[in-house]
């Protein structure tokens, strides 16, 4: 059975209660970044709010960690880019541009990036990852 093929499931009326309280942390966790979190969601359509809604609610682990790119976060949901399967070029390519990007923002002038810039290109490219996978999977 393929992964179009299941149905979406819909938001349960109980977690209401608690995406109000995911909604007071991300808008916090945001203003301490320059962001407000409902110029973001008011940036999307009601398909990607109620998207964002249902996993944020069912996923404290996404929640936690789209409030620390938030921008980022929230183009991908508008793109559309969170709803495509990965495939190893994908994955490829994302590493590599968070390694480019890591030196280009140290202002370093070699051609090898430093274990510190590698570590920290790595924990973002694993928690963007595994944001997209979970998205994926909690949308079906």
């Amino acid at each position: 059975m393929s992964l179009t093929s299941y149905p979406k499931i819909a938001y349960p009326a109980q977690l209401d209660n608690y995406w109000k309280t995911i909604q007071d942390k991300l808008a916090t966790a945001f203003e301490s970044r320059n962001l407000e979190l409902p110029k973001l969601l008011s940036s999307l359509s009601p398909e990607q709010q109620t998207d964002v809604k249902k996993v944020c609610s069912i996923s404290a682990f996404v929640a936690d960690n789209i409030a620390i790119e938030g921008e980022y976060f929230f183009q991908q949901v508008r793109s559309g880019e969170l709803t495509n399967p990965l495939n190893i070029k994908q994955l490829e390519k994302n590493l590599l541009e968070l390694i480019n990007a890591s030196i280009n923002n140290e202002q370093v002038n070699i051609e090898l990036p430093s274990e510190e810039q590698l570590f920290k290109a790595l924990r973002i490219f694993r928690r963007r990852t595994q944001i997209h996978i979970i998205w994926r999977d909690l949308l079906r």
